[in-house]
């Protein structure tokens, strides 16, 4: 899956689903808790606390897949669901504490990047 593949699943859910969908899945999006599935420390990237807005509505991936650590953030910056970004991330490594954590902290820094380049009215 690339991040071109994500986008083209929000594009779908933004315009293509029933309001009463749409509405659904956008406001689970707008929940997200900081730690997921199974304790897993999900705050990173666009959940990240020190740069999430009241706005971002999103979906973290994680996973070991074959010799990667996966992490990934996708959302929906905006009140008008119109800003849609997604930051795909893998690293060599199998998955442990340690490289979960040097992981987040690379997706951090790649969304605080992105976030930045996008300026400050991307989350208005």
């Amino acid at each position: 899956i690339s991040a071109r593949d994500v986008l083209a699943v929000y594009e779908y859910l933004l315009t293509k689903l029933s309001p009463d969908d749409r509405d659904l899945i956008v406001g689970d999006l707008n929940h997200a808790n900081p730690v997921g599935y199974q304790g897993f420390n999900q705050a990173f990237g666009l959940l990240n606390p020190a740069t999430r807005t009241g706005t971002t509505k999103a979906k973290q991936g994680w996973s070991n897949w074959f010799g990667q650590t996966v992490l990934n953030t996708t959302g929906i910056l905006d009140d008008h669901d119109k800003l849609v970004v997604a930051v795909l991330t893998s690293r060599p490594g199998h998955g442990t504490p340690a490289q979960y954590d040097t992981a987040r902290g690379q997706i951090d820094d790649a969304t605080d990047a992105l976030l930045k380049a996008l300026g400050p009215n991307a989350t208005r």
